[in-house]
């Protein structure tokens, strides 16, 4: 037998004794319920991060943001190429007999680092790098190659080191292979001063080697014509901590290159008609190096939007001069020297360049070094860490029209209050809309899984929010409410049982409002999704 009970009625006891008497009837009522299962705001928090939305005194919102455009550092300003010194010392007279101990080959020799672009080091502190040694023993014994790099210091000793090499094979006095040793030395943390010995070069560095037979030779042999040993020394990876000298009358290019943008990575599509914009590209330099930067190209593209705007101002292509950084030593940071560019309403189209919502931007800068030569007398600097840097900082009003933005929000579904879905009987499900912001919405929900994957439709067409009322200043009145009903039935329900998150895909369009809207930071759009719904009990 069914039995039909809604909230508020009184079951009897002596009802509950005739029904529990009942041995082969199964009881069943049904309840209505009304609970709430997710709850999210679309704010202009949805639109902007909430760390670069700033209130103005008047409760107007306006977005504040930096983003790196360039960072130029010095293992880019200073490229140091690989380079390899070999010496060969071989007996080149007539076979001499030796000893242990003895002292074959005695080498000192200035050797010329060739650096690009007409760069003249004085002084460098390396950060990393490595040099590689290869020997090579063509003599019957033993040697001993002492090595010394008189340019390089690390804690005010010089790379001092002995390096042991096995002797050459032969066979009845026929050469067979020589004996070979290789490493590598960690440069990291030498200091290297490539003025020479008399310190009045530059890009020069010194070095010496002896070549002596080993105490484990045989006690007394032969050298032969043309045999000795070869040292080979590869410098590779260097990238100095700290540059000195003359950095050349180089033209550098940057770019083009292209630097993420993630301003507006919540918003989905569309464009903002913006009534103002200020940006200021604001260049640094911590190198100590006179430089001439001009901006060549600059241009924002959305891949949302697939469109792409080239910057035009009068400061493109226009050459800006900027002073070298001074050297407050190594334990203080540099003084940089900056260039502030303005881009406005009045000089550009940046309105438009930013309207568009990049998500990235494509930049090339030419910089001349040392526009006017070696003024410095080689003292041109660079510390790691330090570079040539440009920035993009703006003051934005959200002051605009909007062409079909997109906004989107995922919130977590509350199925706690409803154990009965395999029960239900019929029902709907109701969102709750309240809209502050000055447009209409067109507004889709969608069902996600656990994996957060689309397993169905909130509705069958995108749904309109209506616009609340404006006065005068086109400023909101009061929030205008509207409620959406979906009907459930037995797809959307199966679903509904297996749904972790619902995301909802909002929609704004300012075309019925031609005029640009100012934003305030109470602007929201509220929404309310609850279940109505009629189940069985006791199934």
């Amino acid at each position: 037998m069914l039995k039909t009970i809604k909230h508020g009625l009184t079951i009897t006891l002596s009802v509950f004794f005739i029904l529990s008497g009942c041995r082969k009837e199964s009881t069943y009522w049904e309840d209505d319920f009304v609970a709430p299962l997710a709850h999210g705001s679309l704010t202009l928090g949805s639109m902007f991060p909430d760390t670069l939305l700033k209130s103005n005194p008047d409760s107007t919102l306006k977005i504040a943001f930096e983003t790196t455009l360039i960072n130029y550092g010095i293992d880019s300003l200073l490229k140091i190429p690989d380079t390899t010194l070999i010496t060969v010392s071989t007996n080149t007279f007539f076979p001499i007999e030796i000893h242990p101990g003895d002292l074959l080959f005695s080498n000192t020799s200035e050797s010329y680092y060739n650096f690009p672009n007409g760069i003249q080091l004085t002084h460098a502190s390396i950060r990393q790098g490595h040099v590689k040694v290869e020997l090579v023993n063509t003599v019957g014994e033993p040697l001993e190659y002492h090595y010394k790099l008189l340019s390089g210091k690390k804690n005010n000793l010089i790379l001092d080191t002995i390096f042991k090499i096995p002797p050459a094979t032969y066979s009845a006095g026929v050469f067979i292979a020589p004996g070979t040793n290789s490493c590598t030395i960690n440069l990291a943390g030498y200091d290297i001063d490539f003025t020479g010995l008399n310190h009045n070069l530059n890009n020069t560095i010194d070095q010496s080697g002896d070549v002596s037979v080993s105490s484990t030779a045989a006690p007394k042999d032969t050298i032969y014509v043309n045999k000795g040993l070869t040292s080979k020394f590869t410098f590779t990876g260097i990238i100095p901590q700290y540059a000195q000298g003359y950095f050349g009358n180089q033209t550098v290019t940057i770019g083009p290159d292209t630097t993420g943008f993630k301003i507006f990575k919540t918003i989905k599509s569309g464009m903002l008609n913006l009534n103002s914009a200020n940006v200021n590209l604001k260049i640094i330099n911590e190198f100590g190096v006179a430089m001439r930067a001009t901006i060549a190209k600059l241009s924002a593209t959305s891949t949302p939007n697939a469109t792409t705007t080239v910057l035009t101002s009068t400061v493109i292509n226009t050459p800006y001069n900027i002073n070298g950084a001074i050297n407050n030593g190594p334990n203080a940071p540099v003084t940089a020297s900056a260039k502030t560019i303005t881009l406005n309403n009045n000089n550009s189209n940046i309105t438009s360049f930013i309207g568009i919502l990049p998500d990235k931007f494509i930049y090339k800068l030419n910089t001349q070094l040392n526009p006017a030569g070696n003024q410095g007398g080689n003292n041109d600097f660079a510390y790691y860490g330090t570079g040539f840097k440009a920035y993009l900082n703006a003051d934005i009003p959200l002051y605009f029209s909007a062409s079909n933005i997109v906004l989107a929000d995922t919130v977590a579904l509350n199925l706690s209050n409803i154990n009965q879905f395999k029960n239900i009987n019929h029902g709907q499900l109701i969102l709750t809309a309240e809209n502050s912001y000055p447009f209409s919405i067109n507004l889709q929900g969608y069902l996600l899984d656990a994996n957060k994957h689309v397993i169905d439709i909130l509705f069958a067409t995108p749904n309109t929010i209506q616009a609340p009322m404006l006065d005068a200043n086109f400023k909101v009145i009061a929030p205008m409410q509207s409620k959406l009903f979906v009907p459930l039935n037995t797809s959307k329900i199966a679903n509904l049982q297996k749904a972790k998150y619902i995301y909802y895909s909002a929609t704004f369009n300012t075309a019925s409002q031609p005029n640009r809207i100012k934003f305030y930071d109470y602007y929201a759009l509220d929404l309310l999704l609850t279940a109505d719904i009629n189940y069985t009990i006791g199934k």
